[in-house]
């Protein structure tokens, strides 16, 4: 009798072990969840700024936006912006205004010099397997004007792989996103 009241009482306290472990991780499940989709937000926000950055250098040197990572990146390696530094002031006529013309790489300007981000600007942060982010540019018609437009994307169910897709599964084929194709403007979606 002992015997079985013993082994029941063991019993009884696994069971009560595993229940309060299952209660603890139902709840610490979503607070890992929020902590670990936080982070990769911040990654890949981080990223499509910097790619908005490389896109905004590229329009102000060619009057228009890339359409492909390759050139994006070899512009941002190879080329530099134009510096120019007005010592004196315009306004005033007693002076005399000299204008000094420098070069900057862009590769310092944008990615403080660190030749690998910018070779990893079209990675998409957090992805299983190297995806890389969708990259569009055209020129599209708005206001009766044709203007430059661009649009880089990726999945949010590429960012949050691996991640429990039951705490977005509203958002799953949504993307995450800088400029617009349609409405020609560089905000990201995360902008709102």
């Amino acid at each position: 009798m002992n015997t079985l009241r013993l082994v029941l009482n063991l019993a009884l306290i696994v069971v009560i072990a595993l229940l309060a472990y299952l209660l603890i991780a139902s709840i610490q499940e979503p607070i890992t969840f929020q902590k670990e989709k936080a982070k990769r937000d911040a990654a890949a926000i981080e990223r499509l700024k910097q790619i908005r950055g490389a896109q905004l250098a590229f329009k102000g040197k060619y009057n228009r936006y890339c359409g492909n990572f390759d050139s994006l990146i070899n512009m941002v390696k190879t080329d530099s912006f134009e510096v120019i530094k007005v010592i004196g002031d315009p306004n005033d006529s007693t002076v005399v205004v000299k204008k000094e013309v420098s070069k900057k790489a862009m590769i310092d300007s944008l990615f403080a010099g660190n030749v690998k981000a910018a070779e990893q600007m079209p990675i998409v942060p957090f992805g299983k397997n190297n995806e890389r982010f969708s990259i569009q540019a055209t020129k599209i018609t708005k206001s009766n004007t044709e203007i430059p437009a661009f649009e880089v994307s990726a999945p949010l169910k590429v960012i949050y792989s691996g991640l429990a897709g039951k705490y977005y599964a509203d958002k799953y084929h949504d993307n995450m996103r800088v400029g617009s194709i349609t409405d020609g403007t560089t905000t990201g979606s995360w902008d709102k």
